[in-house]
């Protein structure tokens, strides 16, 4: 049987990443960690889901999933636009309130994630909304940045560009996957064949010393939620060092 991510409750989940995450009495709880707790009671909702969607995948064959390739990808702050898109905003400012909090309070903490610069990388981040709303099983395929926007300061009358450091406390929505890092050549060269099924396959015809090869050393999963809740999509984030 699929699992029922409704049977999740978020106060439950709420106090359980408190104490058992973050190691921290929920009176005593700063801002911040109120909101890393409640991220993810919220990334619990959407991995049930994720789970479920994956049993399908698993099960059925003949499924056409959509692969989207991009530089970057802004996704913007995923707490609230999350909790939108569960239907939960009234359970969640319900939960807050128990604690003198407010949601717009805890959203504000959320760092932007920086996965590029441009406008371009909205444009792919709308995308994958519009494929998860109309209910398209869709991958997005992006480069985690470290630094990828950049905090602006103004010194003597002129623009200095400054790191924006936005992993700096953590990022809540993302599952490290390093058993699946893979090796990524550049330069080099291949070449197609066919090989004795019939098959077009590709075959490496560089000589490359290690020096010119990086590692993916993790490969990461963010999950989030699109509009139409029983088709949530993911964006798998490999990034290079």
């Amino acid at each position: 049987m699929a699992r029922n991510s409704k049977k999740l409750d978020l106060s439950t989940q709420f106090k359980y990443h408190m104490h058992h995450s973050l190691a921290e009495k929920t009176e005593y709880s700063t801002l911040l960690q109120k909101f890393f707790a409640l991220s993810y009671s919220v990334r619990d909702l959407i991995a049930e889901k994720w789970l479920n969607t994956e049993e399908i995948i698993y099960k059925k064959k003949d499924l056409k999933i959509v692969n989207y390739l991009s530089m970057e990808f802004l996704i913007g702050r995923l707490l609230y636009n999350n909790i939108l898109n569960l239907k939960a905003e009234d359970e969640v400012k319900e939960l807050l309130s128990k604690y003198n909090v407010s949601l717009d309070e805890i959203a504000l903490l959320e760092e932007d994630a920086a996965l590029g610069n441009g406008g371009l990388g909205r444009l792919a981040a709308c995308f994958l909304d519009s494929l998860a709303t109309l209910g398209c099983l869709s991958y997005g395929y992006t480069i985690r940045y470290q630094y990828g926007l950049f905090k602006q300061a103004i010194e003597n009358g002129f623009q200095k560009e400054l790191p924006d450091d936005w992993l700096k406390n953590g990022y809540p929505w993302e599952f490290p996957k390093p058993e699946e890092a893979v090796k990524v050549r550049f330069f080099g060269r291949s070449e197609p064949y066919t090989d004795e099924k019939g098959n077009l396959k590709f075959r490496d015809c560089s000589r490359l010393f290690d020096k010119i090869m990086i590692t993916i050393r993790i490969r990461c999963i963010i999950l989030k939620e699109g509009y139409t809740p029983l088709h949530p999509h993911e964006s798998r984030l490999p990034y290079a060092t």
